[in-house]
């Protein structure tokens, strides 16, 4: 590989990595920012998927996270666009998903949701594109997202306080802003230090 070569290896490593840290940042911002105006769901939606199709894809055989091997490359483009995958559950089963006709489709789908998540982060620390430590990184989000769940939802079966209730969601919802925004720091940081790796 030419010095030439090399730098503009560097160079599409490093446009891949930025852009999807801003991606994942502008899914947080924009999610915080403007919860309730019309069009924030499709927009954060959007944001998320091409951060992931982008770190999964890479970009002229250079940026993917997974180093493009089948099982990490697909999991985490199915994590991306899982909330249409949802959607498309939705037309298929209809049903208005609070109610309890509902349940086993959110039960299934949160089920199948976690599983293409944990193959998509355990994929990224041992594809060995990112480096160590920060290959680590997607997977300590993931805890992190999980865990808050988990505490709002045993929160919510043993309390009656609306207001309360309320609260731990917001800080459920936090820890998720928290973690995502986290990664995609982490990314535009390893972009300007990243190495010519990930070509295949």
């Amino acid at each position: 590989m030419t010095e030439a070569t090399t730098l503009d290896h560097r160079m599409r490593l490093r446009r891949v990595w930025v852009l999807g840290g801003i991606l994942l940042l502008g899914y947080v911002l924009i999610g915080l920012a403007l919860p309730m105006m019309a069009g924030t769901a499709t927009v954060t939606r959007i944001a998320f998927a091409a951060a992931t199709v982008l770190f999964a894809i890479g970009w002229r055989g250079v940026g993917s996270v997974t180093a493009r091997r089948p099982l990490g490359t697909v999991a985490l483009i199915l994590l991306g666009v899982w909330p249409w995958v949802m959607d498309l559950l939705w037309l298929v089963f209809p049903a208005t998903p609070s109610s309890l006709a509902a349940m086993p489709i959110v039960s299934v789908g949160t089920v199948v949701q976690l599983l293409v998540a944990i193959v998509a982060v355990t994929q990224i620390a041992r594809a060995g594109i990112v480096p160590q430590p920060w290959s680590w990184t997607p997977t300590i989000a993931l805890v992190m997202v999980v865990l808050a769940q988990v505490l709002m939802m045993a929160f919510a079966s043993i309390s009656h306080d609306q207001t309360a209730l309320v609260a731990a969601m917001d800080v459920a919802a936090l820890a998720q802003a928290v973690a995502v925004a986290g990664v995609g720091v982490v990314a535009i940081v390893l972009a300007t230090r990243a190495e010519p790796r990930g070509r295949l």
